[in-house]
């Protein structure tokens, strides 16, 4: 498994539960506050009103929308007819899934372990994903009516979590890319195309109702179809069409969804402070109490600006915009630290829990948003690829240099402004791009010759 593709996986496919424990931290430190008021002696009583309007003052001032539930259904509205719902399609292809999960996931780990050594697939691989795929006959043929259909629905999840959503593409998107490995090692490889193609559309799907689940699922599902093609290409090289849309559904505009992902990252933030102050105000509280909702206030709006900065950071060039977000999370680690030694060292303040979910919630956010660069460039070369092997099948042999085969904006590493690296040793071709401070991104291609 490629390392993008595993912290893609680590970083954006936990986020859901993360935020719902934060959420829990914060009612915890709220229920400790109204047990103990009697106890706790605070030497200021914030005005809550004052702390509110500093908050409205910081969101007055952000780079970015927040992308809140409200705004996420009124950006992507379900269709009026129920016939022409795709979320209703696409759920009646997750049910008519396998229930079998363990042996769907078996299969699907065994394929994702042969990618990564490179190996071709056994008999008894192929024969076993074989009978896996007649199951999936229903599934498909409800995927494609769904894909001729506009936009997915909004409504048949939280739009922020995915809960529903994110596993309904997910596995759809998963079954078509075993489906395409399938194909491409056993029968068709021409087909196989198709079927990634099909992937992709999952992926574009996914890209259209933006929840942090389905960010994630598209990411996912466009990096193992890259990884995919690795072996695909030993065998056979795509039509125009076919390689035109596999280049398509590898483009990923990096700083595009990185912005995406702070507005619906401060979204996140933001409904677990609602969550947390809902029902209270300022009007018969104790002054503890009002304390305590004017310390989530204020942190509240510290966590915003933080994700602010990130966000105008992407106005800047990559490499300077990575080091920009380094330098925030880096201080967002330090807070973190400071308050955990307090809490341990039994100093803490009630609003502490509150503090350190908002707190890893911007660190996720912005960890979330480094993945996202290092797959982008990992798909970049997943393109070059492409026009390589367009190269080879013209010219019987890989292109000796770079610019023999990429005179585009995908040959720069959009870190660095050089071009990418390209080297030719035997069968096997190789694009890197270096990233500073970091490994570099690799993506290899081979070509196995047809025997006669």
């Amino acid at each position: 498994m490629s390392k993008a593709k595993q912290m893609a996986h680590e970083a954006d496919g936990k986020a859901p539960g993360r935020v719902r424990v934060f959420a829990a931290l914060a009612v915890i430190a709220v229920a400790l506050v109204a047990g103990t008021v009697s106890i706790v002696l605070l030497r200021s009583q914030p005005n809550l009103t004052a702390a509110r309007e500093r908050l409205a003052a910081i969101k007055a001032g952000l780079s970015f929308e927040i992308m809140t539930e409200s705004r996420i259904r009124q950006q992507w509205d379900c269709p009026s007819d129920p016939a022409e719902n795709s979320a209703a399609l696409y759920q009646r292809a997750l049910e008519a899934l396998p229930t079998d999960t363990d042996r769907f996931t078996t299969i699907r780990d065994e394929w994702m372990k042969l990618l990564a050594q490179g190996a071709q697939p056994s008999a008894d691989l192929l024969e076993r994903t074989s009978q896996l795929l007649r199951n999936f006959k229903e599934a498909f043929e409800l995927r494609d009516q769904a894909s001729s259909l506009k936009g997915y629905c909004a409504e048949i999840a939280d739009p922020l979590m995915g809960d529903c959503t994110e596993p309904t593409l997910s596995e759809l998107g998963i079954a078509s890319w075993v489906n395409g490995l399938w194909l491409a090692c056993n029968a068709d490889p021409a087909q196989g195309y198709d079927e990634l193609g099909a992937a992709l559309r999952i992926a574009d799907h996914a890209a259209k109702q933006p929840t942090v689940g389905n960010l994630a699922t598209e990411l996912q599902l466009r990096v193992w179809c890259a990884d995919a093609l690795k072996l695909i290409l030993t065998r056979t090289t795509p039509s125009v069409s076919q390689r035109d849309r596999l280049a398509a559904g590898l483009d990923y505009p990096i700083m595009e969804k990185a912005r995406l992902h702070f507005a619906i990252g401060a979204g996140m933030i933001e409904k677990v402070y609602e969550g947390t102050v809902s029902g209270t105000g300022e009007a018969g509280l104790p002054s503890s109490s009002i304390a305590l909702l004017a310390a989530y206030a204020e942190t509240h709006g510290k966590a915003l600006a933080y994700l602010d900065q990130c966000y105008r950071a992407t106005e800047l060039p990559l490499g300077a915009c990575l080091r920009e977000w380094s330098a925030v999370h880096e201080s967002v680690s330090r807070r973190r630290t400071e308050i955990e030694s307090s809490l341990n060292n039994g100093r803490g303040a009630p609003a502490d829990a509150f503090r350190l979910g908002s707190l890893a919630m911007v660190q996720m956010v912005i960890e979330g948003n480094m993945v996202r660069v290092r797959a982008g460039i990992y798909l970049r070369l997943a393109a070059l690829a492409l026009e390589a092997t367009e190269f080879r099948r013209a010219h019987d042999g890989w292109p000796a240099r770079l610019s023999d085969f990429a005179e585009n904006d995908l040959s720069t590493n959009p870190i660095t402004g050089k071009p990418v690296g390209y080297k030719v040793g035997g069968q096997n071709a190789v694009i890197t791009a270096d990233i500073p401070g970091a490994e570099s991104v690799r993506y290899k291609i081979s070509h196995i010759p047809v025997a006669d």
